[in-house]
């Protein structure tokens, strides 16, 4: 290369550097026309208010003319015009600086400020119009009334079907759910007043359209206006009523989720360097992976606490034995421990390859729930469901809970999602039971049919909710924190409670129990995620 063309090279290199640092292209045009479009939308709006100018001179303005006061037209192009100085001021105080100084990291900067001077301008050429639009709108309601009061007209008789449609439903959850009256009567109350409103709209179109019939003086605006908001209301309308009849057929919905059982799984994979050192002094080097294998939490938890303290992280070095003595097996961690990883050393072992480092490669939990359902008075039970690890932790002590309830009468959004007793939700429904009072004066939950397994999920002849423990949740933890009990210091509900754990109980027959889940209080998932690698390829050897 010649020194002409060597620098040239380096002109290059250093522009297209420089670039790399520098607002994209396309965003500083779109930055650049602002200006430009600022003053071509300043001269739009002078001319709109010059020929809305001319137009107050003519004959033709009479017919606009109490309109055009009422409702203030002439102030359209001033609004406009301050828009446009808005949009100016932020122009020169946000963009201009930022587009001199030119810098790739301001580009979000660039662009939001952009954004937003660009809607300044729409909003301020579609203030503008606002004069032009309306007197199209009057001119239409004038000549075409007829048509469009016939129009609002037909669409009021659908709203008024949709409201016929909806009284039932609402009927019928009153009278299920009395003690949600006022809050039916507030949802539907918004269907019965658009009604209304637009009942009194159309009514209003109507008054003024037989004033023009009859050659009277009419308020084209208020027969327009009606129009439109029977058919804004109509549209409105569509998708509200069939949304509220769905909301109101959530009180008819009873569920809950409860908490059966629980696992974790522990996956440990193995990670291989083999090497050749050949007679020549040269080296060759081959690495991989052994099978994904499942290990006991005790392996695991040993592995992973074992893999930042071992030196570059080996848990064995395997000579193949190609020399003298035959293979040999060096082991950094416990036999047991190396067992359970089920690994062959010499498996898919590289021909005529000496020795090889072994370490962790990746270790990992997955964690599973089982779910028992009932929903509307009928029970299933969900097969294992993986969940997230954070899930998992954060349910850890809410074995045989609720962690969800929605109990009759009661909307979606007023689910309790705070664990609870099972059943606890639903106990002082009388769908669900009712209360009975002992010879001591003490008064219990009896649940009715379909509800009484509940009372022996924790096994014998079953357990009662005292009225004032339920009183107690109630007040103190419904739908805030979760309830293992009145004392959180012996916990009756939940992993480690004592109804939980006895031994006739749903509970003790669990895959978490048999696990010896209710030995500890602290269910370990030490390095939950993938673990960090022991050691690099290519990093062992002699």
């Amino acid at each position: 290369m010649n020194l002409g063309s060597r620098a040239f090279a380096l002109l290059a290199l250093g522009l297209i550097a420089g670039s790399c640092n520098r607002l994209p292209e396309a965003l500083r045009r779109r930055a650049d026309v602002l200006p430009m479009r600022m003053d071509s939308l300043a001269a739009d709006v002078a001319g709109m208010r010059e020929r809305y100018r001319s137009l107050t001179q003519s004959d033709e303005f009479a017919f606009f003319a109490p309109y055009a006061e009422r409702e203030q037209w002439a102030a359209s192009f001033d609004a406009a015009d301050r828009l446009v100085a808005e949009a100016r001021a932020a122009f020169e105080s946000r963009v201009a600086p930022l587009l001199e100084e030119n810098r790739a990291e301001q580009a979000d900067q660039v662009t939001r400020a952009v954004t937003a001077i660009e809607e300044m301008l729409r909003d301020a050429r579609n203030t503008a119009r606002e004069p032009a639009q309306r007197r199209a709108f009057l001119i239409r309601a004038r000549d075409e009334g007829a048509a469009l009061v016939a129009t609002a007209g037909d669409q009021a008789e659908r709203i008024d079907s949709l409201v016929a449609i909806l009284a039932p439903v609402a009927d019928r959850m009153r009278e299920r759910y009395p003690r949600r009256a006022a809050d039916i009567d507030s949802l539907v109350g918004i269907v019965t007043a658009a009604d209304a409103e637009a009942d009194r709209a159309l009514a209003a179109a109507r008054t003024q359209l037989e004033a023009h019939q009859a050659g009277a003086s009419a308020d084209y605006a208020v027969l327009g206006d009606g129009t439109v908001t029977v058919a804004a209301t109509l549209e409105r309308l569509d998708s509200a009523v069939p949304a509220l009849i769905a909301k109101l057929g959530e009180l008819d919905r009873s569920y809950t989720k409860i908490l059966a059982d629980m696992r974790a799984d522990y996956w440990v994979q193995v990670g291989r360097a083999a090497w050749d050192n050949c007679c020549d002094g040269s080296r060759y080097e081959q690495t991989g992976t052994y099978p994904v294998r499942m290990v006991p939490p005790e392996t695991y938890d040993y592995l992973v606490q074992a893999a930042s303290s071992l030196r570059n992280g080996v848990i064995a070095r395997y000579d193949a034995g190609t020399g003298w003595g035959g293979p040999h097996l060096d082991l950094a961690i416990p036999a047991e421990h190396w067992e359970r990883l089920g690994v062959d050393p010499a498996a898919s072992w590289p021909r005529g390859f000496d020795q090889a480092e072994l370490w962790i490669e990746d270790a990992y939990p997955r964690t599973y729930h089982r779910y028992l359902l009932v929903e509307n008075g009928d029970t299933t039970t969900t097969d294992w469901i993986e969940v997230d690890v954070e899930d998992f932790v954060e349910n850890q002590a809410d074995l045989g809970m609720a962690i969800v309830s929605k109990p009759y009468g009661y909307f979606e959004d007023e689910a309790i999602e705070e664990a609870a007793p099972p059943g606890m939700a639903f106990v002082g429904n009388p769908r669900y039971g009712e209360w009975r009072k002992e010879r001591d004066g003490r008064s219990f939950w009896h649940w009715y049919g379909q509800y009484v397994f509940l009372s022996r999920l924790f096994g014998g002849a079953g357990y009662r909710y005292a009225y004032d423990d339920w009183v107690g949740w109630s007040r103190d933890y419904r739908g805030r924190r979760p309830y293992y009990g009145p004392d959180a210091d012996r916990p009756i509900y939940g992993t480690w409670g004592s109804r939980t754990t006895s031994a006739g109980g749903r509970f003790a027959r669990t895959t978490f129990a048999r696990r010896g889940g209710f030995r500890s209080q602290d269910i370990s998932l030490r390095g939950a995620g993938p673990a960090a690698r022991g050691r690099g390829p290519a990093g062992g050897g002699k």
